[in-house]
């Protein structure tokens, strides 16, 4: 199968490695114009280098109002992978309200902020299609947008 990206924008949270770093790679081999977003400069400096042409942009997806500005700045995206995922490994009675904080921060509250910020970029910059990698969104939005539709018929 031979799928061609060419003239659009992709934009891939949590770029900087696994399957982030993967999909950039994947997405520049089928002609895409990429964005790797990470908030670590080192993995999107060797990532560069792997993946010439490509643009980064370094954000802590916790910091909300970062966040929007560096999206802002980006322009037109045409894709969008919500990849951007964090897990505190600690036991169960040893995890504290801002373990769970970084966590929801950044796998919750950074897919509703990337994804808002996005759709509501100046000129109708529309997204075609969004890829939420993560189940928990999926789940909630799912569920809302089922009850909802539900609600209208």
């Amino acid at each position: 199968m031979n799928i061609r990206f060419d003239g659009k924008r992709a934009l891939v949270t949590g770029a900087g490695r696994g399957i982030g770093r993967g999909i950039i790679k994947k997405l520049a081999e089928c002609g895409a114009e990429c964005v790797a977003m990470s908030k670590t400069q080192e993995n999107l400096d060797s990532l560069k280098n792997e993946v010439p042409g490509i643009r980064t942009v370094m954000v802590d997806l916790a910091d909300w109002t970062a966040t929007r500005h560096a999206l802002e700045k980006i322009g037109k995206i045409d894709l969008l992978v919500n990849n951007a995922a964090i897990v505190i490994m600690s036991p169960f009675l040893e995890t504290t309200k801002e373990d769970l904080d970084k966590v929801f921060d950044v796998n919750f509250k950074a897919v509703f902020n990337v994804s808002q910020v996005t759709v509501l970029l100046p000129l109708s910059y529309l997204i075609h299609n969004c890829l939420n990698r993560h189940c928990i969104f999926y789940k909630v939005f799912t569920t809302y947008y089922i009850n909802s539709t539900q609600e209208n018929s």
